[in-house]
């Protein structure tokens, strides 16, 4: 609920975490892993400043340290790395191939694929605003529910983390009487990234002067 709250109100620049970015780093630090090795193999420091000073007799052992690393990436981001085509789907739809896609997004794709005025926008827009406003559910349905699924995934439990210390922080025995129904919108608002308008909403109160 609150991810399709979120795709419904985002805002162009709002650079959210998402799964897809998550994988683009895991990637490319693994591409960097795998170049560190080869060249602290051949006793090449130069992406590496401190070791440079140091100058060892040998790199080998830190090519070593590299290249476990990136087997541990591997292993540790293989479920992430499965999903991969769905992630492009999303991130990247003008760029995927048909064939390669579920049968029941092909139509949709091909429908978006041709559409210039919709690359224009595409290229001029963040990518939740473009889902926003062109990706409607009438014309693409699928492709409509499937960027809904995948801004749902957390990219980091960092979310879920601040959610529950402010939890921790609400619900002490100095408030024993707070309701569940109370609580529940405390949170809403702790939690919520849709500024509060703090003006219009003492306007249509009418204040209680003693």
């Amino acid at each position: 609920e609150c991810a399709a709250r979120n795709f419904h109100k985002t805002k162009k620049g709002d650079g959210q975490c998402y799964a897809t970015s998550l994988l683009s780093n895991v990637k490319s630090f693994e591409a960097k892993l795998k170049l560190w090795k080869m060249q602290l193999e051949k006793g090449n420091t130069v992406h590496f400043p401190t070791l440079q000073k140091q100058k060892p007799a040998s790199t080998v052992e830190y090519s070593r340290e590299c290249e476990n690393l990136f087997h541990k990436f591997c292993e540790r981001f293989q479920d992430l790395k499965v999903k991969e085509l769905e992630f492009n789907i999303f991130a990247t739809p003008f760029n995927v191939e048909v064939v390669n896609v579920p049968e029941n997004f092909q139509h949709e794709v091909i429908e978006l694929q041709s559409n210039s005025e919709l690359m224009a926008k595409y290229n001029n827009l963040s990518l939740l605003e473009f889902y926003r406003l062109y990706v409607d559910a009438d014309k693409f349905p699928n492709l409509r529910r499937h960027a809904l699924k995948i801004v749902s995934l957390f990219g980091t439990t960092y979310c879920c983390e601040q959610f529950f210390s402010k939890l921790s922080i609400m619900k002490n025995h100095l408030r024993a009487k707070l309701t569940d129904d109370n609580l529940e919108n405390q949170l809403r608002i702790a939690t919520s990234s849709v500024p509060v308008d703090i003006t219009r909403l003492t306007k249509e109160k009418q204040s209680q002067p003693s």
